[in-house]
Parts: structure tokens; C-alpha cells; sequence
């Protein structure tokens, strides 16, 4: 918005976030956080690797999660987020994004992906 121009609000403040569910009061926090994240395979629906760039595209809509050898079908999914953290220190700097994947059967799933590598590290009940 170009400085001096009045501001309207697109929504009242106490309207839920964009994809928040309204009915719902808290927010939606994980119920299983790993303490060590499992590594997992997101594979498209050729069953290529879904591989996330620099600047945050993703190669192909995910379509499987490969989770301790069963494949997991995605029935939606949201992000990447990406994180650069450390950067200004190179010994501990990362570069990683997070996704949020919903598979059949409605459990949902904290996925990030870090140097090409996918891991799991939460899920929603």
C-alpha cells in the first residue's frame, strides 16, 4: 500500500485467519511432535520426488507421503513456508520449508524438506 494512503482493513480483527476454521475458538496446535524428525519420501502422482527450489516452487503437486514404507495418499496440502535461519552465521545458517499435508483418512501431517530431504515432524489428530 503506497505510504499515506488511507488503510482499510480486508477484515475485521477478529475474523479467524485466511483457511482458519471458524467454528473452531483455539488454534490448531500438533498432537505428536517427533523428538527426532523421521525422514519420509513426497512423491508426485508419477511417483517422482516433489523437490521444492531456491525460491520456494515446488516441482509437482504432492500425491504420496511414504511414511516408514507405506504410502500415504495427500488429499490436500498448504505451504512451503520457507525459513532461513542463521544466516548470518554460515557454520550454523539452514535453509528449509514447512508443509502441512492432510492424507486419506483425514490425518494431517507437519512435513518440512531441508537440502532435498523430506522429514516428518509433527501430526495433527
Amino acid at each position: 500500500m503506497p505510504w499515506g494512503e488511507p488503510y482499510e482493513a480486508a477484515a475485521p480483527a477478529e475474523a479467524p485467519w485466511p483457511g482458519r476454521l471458524a467454528e473452531r475458538s483455539a488454534d490448531l496446535w500438533p498432537a505428536v511432535v517427533l523428538r527426532e524428525p523421521a525422514p519420509v519420501r513426497v512423491l508426485d502422482e508419477e511417483g517422482r520426488p516433489v523437490t521444492v527450489d531456491g525460491r520456494a516452487g515446488v516441482s509437482a503437486r504432492p500425491a504420496l507421503v511414504v511414511v516408514r514404507g507405506r504410502e500415504e495418499r495427500v488429499a490436500g496440502w498448504t505451504g512451503p513456508w520457507p525459513a532461513v535461519e542463521y544466516w548470518w552465521d554460515q557454520s550454523l545458517a539452514r535453509r528449509r520449508a514447512r508443509f502441512q499435508m492432510v492424507v486419506d483418512g483425514g490425518r494431517a501431517l507437519l512435513l518440512t524438506v531441508e537440502g532435498g530431504a523430506w522429514y516428518l515432524e509433527a501430526g495433527y489428530d
